[in-house]
This record gives C-alpha cells, sequence and structure tokens, in this order.
C-alpha cells in the first residue's frame, strides 16, 4: 500500500475516535441535565385529585348503611412530584374509615334521613392519607344515607350445573350439596328480595365416575355489604352404570258411578324403565301403582282412558308404558 492510501486509512480511523468521544461527552451531558430536571420537578408540590372508597366505623348498634349517596370521596391533595408517583401508578388508593358516630338527622318526606358533613371528620381523614400528604378538600362536602335494621336469614343453595354422561352411565340420586343452605346478614329490607344463592355454573361432560367439588357461590351486585355464612359449598356427585328393565302391573280402575266397577282390558300393562345395575334385582311389580280414573273421563261415550302412574320406587328413572290408555268396560255389580 502506498502512503498516500495510509494515511486515508489513519485518518479515518481518527475521524471515528473523535465522533465516538463526542458522543460519550454529549449522552453524559443528557443525563446530568435530565437527573436535574427530574430533581426539580419532582421537588415540587403538586395539587392533584384522587378517588378512594369508603367503609364505616361507628354505626349505631343494629343497624346498617343502606342508599348512601356516594360510595366514594373525591380528595384534593398537595404532594411532592416523587410521592406522586406512588399515588398514580404504584398503590391503589386505600379505603378510608368513616367515622359515622357524628351522624346527624333531619326529616325529609315525611322519612329520617341522616347525614355527615365531611367538615366534620376532615382531620380523621386527613390522617388516613398515605405519605402524609396534605388534604385541599373533600367532595362530596356531605353524605346522606339511610339507616336500617339488621337482620339474619337463611336461604337454600341452588346448584348451577350442567352434565353429560356416557352412554348408559347417569346420575344415581339427588346431587350432594354441603351445605344446601346458608345464613346471610345485611339489611332487612334488601334481605327481603333475597329468596335463594346460585352457585357459580358447573359444566361436566361425558362422564362416567362419581365426582367431588368445592363450588364457588355466585354474588350479584345488589348483594353487596351483606354478610355470608359460606363462600362456597361442597358437591357430589354419586354416577352408575345403569340399564332396562320392565315389570308388568295391574291397572286399577278408579272412580266408578256406584253401582258399577271398570274391566280393564288388557288387565295388566308393561312398564319400562331405567335402574343402576346394582340396584337391578330390587325392582318388584309391587312397588308400582298404575290407575285408570273414570272421573276424568271427558267424553262417556269413549271407550278408552287414560292410565297414570302414580308409584315407583325411587331408584328407577324414565318410567314409559308401552301403552298410553287402555280399553275399559263399565261393568253393574
Amino acid at each position: 500500500m502506498n502512503r498516500t492510501g495510509e494515511t486515508y486509512l489513519r485518518r479515518k480511523f481518527l475521524n471515528k475516535q473523535g465522533l465516538r468521544k463526542r458522543l460519550y461527552v454529549f449522552f453524559v451531558c443528557l443525563l446530568i441535565s435530565l437527573s436535574f430536571w427530574i430533581q426539580i420537578k419532582f421537588s415540587k408540590v403538586y395539587t392533584f385529585v384522587v378517588e378512594h372508597p369508603i367503609t364505616y366505623t361507628n354505626v349505631p348498634k343494629n343497624k346498617v348503611v343502606v342508599n348512601i349517596n356516594s360510595k366514594k370521596v373525591i380528595l384534593t391533595v398537595k404532594e411532592r412530584g416523587i410521592k406522586l408517583i406512588g399515588y398514580r401508578y404504584i398503590n391503589a388508593p386505600t379505603p378510608l374509615v368513616i367515622d359515622m358516630s357524628q351522624l346527624k338527622q333531619k326529616i325529609k318526606n315525611g322519612k329520617i334521613q341522616y347525614y355527615l358533613p365531611l367538615n366534620s371528620v376532615y382531620t380523621n381523614i386527613g390522617k388516613q392519607l398515605e405519605h402524609k400528604s396534605e388534604l385541599v378538600s373533600v367532595s362530596p362536602d356531605t353524605l346522606f344515607c339511610e339507616l336500617d335494621d339488621i337482620a339474619i336469614k337463611k336461604i337454600p343453595v341452588r346448584i348451577i350445573i350442567s352434565t353429560t354422561f356416557e352412554k348408559q352411565y347417569g346420575l344415581y340420586d339427588k346431587i350432594i350439596c354441603k351445605p344446601d343452605s346458608i345464613t346471610i346478614k345485611g339489611s332487612k329490607k334488601l334481605l327481603e328480595n333475597i329468596h335463594e344463592i346460585p352457585t357459580k355454573k358447573l359444566v361436566l361432560s361425558n362422564m362416567n365416575t362419581n365426582y367431588h367439588t368445592e363450588l364457588p357461590l355466585q354474588f350479584f351486585r345488589t348483594m353487596q355489604n351483606i354478610e355470608y355464612s359460606n363462600k362456597s359449598v361442597n358437591i357430589n356427585l354419586n354416577i352408575e352404570k345403569f340399564t332396562e328393565g320392565s315389570v308388568s302391573v295391574p291397572v286399577e280402575g278408579l272412580n266408578c258411578p256406584d253401582g258399577y266397577y271398570l274391566k280393564i282390558l288388557p288387565e295388566k300393562i308393561t312398564l319400562n324403565y331405567q335402574v343402576a345395575f346394582r340396584d337391578y334385582h330390587k325392582i318388584k311389580p309391587d312397588q308400582f301403582k298404575v290407575i285408570a280414573d273414570y272421573s276424568k273421563l271427558n267424553d262417556i261415550n269413549t271407550r278408552t282412558i287414560d292410565i297414570m302412574i302414580i308409584k315407583s320406587p325411587p331408584n328407577v328413572q324414565y318410567i314409559k308404558s308401552e301403552q298410553e290408555k287402555v280399553e275399559f268396560i263399565l261393568i253393574k255389580k
């Protein structure tokens, strides 16, 4: 390589080194400037607004707060910038505890209305603020509410479930729910409209064995401020393999006119049903009762009558007769 080429490469290398140094100095200066700017900004005092949910203490004995005009308060607060970050982006506002011992009352539309000017608990609210921030104002300036008697009520649990089974399998008996009812406590007026508590929906598919689980209860928005004895229930499904069975059962005629009796044709009918394998040999014809009620006839000129199954063992399912009607003859005694 000739001297001219070497000189060119040397200059190019030195220019790159110089550029790196200049960039380094630029970024150092930028960081220093940025740190000063942050310190200045964060050292300033800012006024900002924050929402806090509220809870209550010192509510009159055996009473509960209902129909309050606001379930949160909006606070205007003064705080330094560094602490403002904590308010806005890190810590969720904690519930403020409102002391209801200073409730006042007045008559409005013939009803007692309770109210609490928040300036009466202003100091207490300020003490609950994080970072000991300066409280500027509170909105609303007054809480309006009603007080209702506390009541206790026992309500049944309603299981919400959708189940499918493998072929020949099914539920052996009723779903067992423990507990099958819970106790709720809260506003008497609110409890009057609550008659049951549903579970969260459970979906089961292609079941062929027993099943047990803990199922959460489903609480609705209208059921806030209510205490529950349980938040979940335990359910058991007893699943068995089923088979078909049949029995021949006599049909009994009822409510004939005086001096007559019904002769049923045929005298016996066949009932088909499903039963668990373990109960197959326990099923007997005398566990069923089938009747033909003459008083249910709409047309006295007809010669057929509907049958009704009025008795069956508890461990059979899907009972079906091979015929829905039978012929009859009204015979004088």
